[in-house]
């Protein structure tokens, strides 16, 4: 299945398909709500889109137990489409290179980190980032990446886990501008398994504003609780 987007997670999943894509080009404006450190997003209707931390609705449990929030605007996708994580989109179209695919505006998707880049959350991040571009951005889907720059690579704490994430500015062959992330950190139920979070997300048009990824990360908890370690 191909849920379009700046977001391949077959590499998460496991044979499961699902893409999840950019669509609209256009420029950066400002964004106030997230890290000091992010790149500006597009402009958005910022007053009606930012719900308090804690108080958007959750999807169902998934990985590590925990939930992602469900943002004004966007829609939990069921199991099935999920290949067994968590998968949140917003926005639709025709996927450039192959308009038989479906992309997204923007999508966020939780799910089990691969296990060949060790234990280290900086090193897993760094493979699943270069992994991501590639699989999510390649000549099936967007024509390719023709410029790619990181714009964010620091320590950040997701679910009350020190973790780490990456942020990388693409200008793909369709000619489309879009932000990819990749967000490594160890589960909270004290498996000792990575997760890995994975955003894609087009600049400008009618994409979310990149806000919104912060808004999403720091969002993420078990359903009846904060997201910090019990037990």
């Amino acid at each position: 299945m191909a849920v379009g987007s700046a977001l391949m997670l077959a590499a998460l999943v496991g044979g499961g398909a699902l893409l999840l894509g950019n669509g609209a080009d256009g420029t950066d404006g400002t964004d106030d709500a997230g890290d000091a450190t992010a790149p500006a997003s597009g402009p958005g209707p910022e007053g009606d889109r930012e719900p308090a931390p804690g108080t958007a609705p959750l999807t169902r449990p998934g990985p590590g137990g925990l939930a992602l929030p469900v943002l004004p605007g966007w829609q939990e996708h069921p199991p099935e489409a999920a290949g067994g994580g968590l998968l949140v989109t917003t926005g639709g179209y025709p996927c450039p290179a192959d308009p038989a695919r479906s992309c997204v505006t923007a999508g966020a998707f939780l799910g089990p980190a691969g296990d060949t880049a060790g234990t280290d959350p900086r090193q897993v991040a760094e493979a699943d980032i270069a992994a991501h571009i590639e699989e999510s951005f390649g000549a099936a889907t967007y024509d390719g990446v023709r410029e790619q720059e990181v714009v964010l690579a620091e320590e950040t704490t997701v679910a009350g886990e020190r973790g780490y994430r990456i942020r990388t500015l693409l200008t793909t062959g369709a000619g489309i501008d879009a932000y990819a992330e990749s967000v490594v950190f160890p589960a909270p139920d004290g498996s000792g398994q990575l997760l890995a979070l994975r955003f894609g997300f087009d600049l400008g048009g009618e994409a979310p504003p990149a806000g919104d990824m912060d808004r999403i990360t720091a969002g993420i908890r078990p359903p009846d609780g904060d997201g910090s370690r019990t037990g």
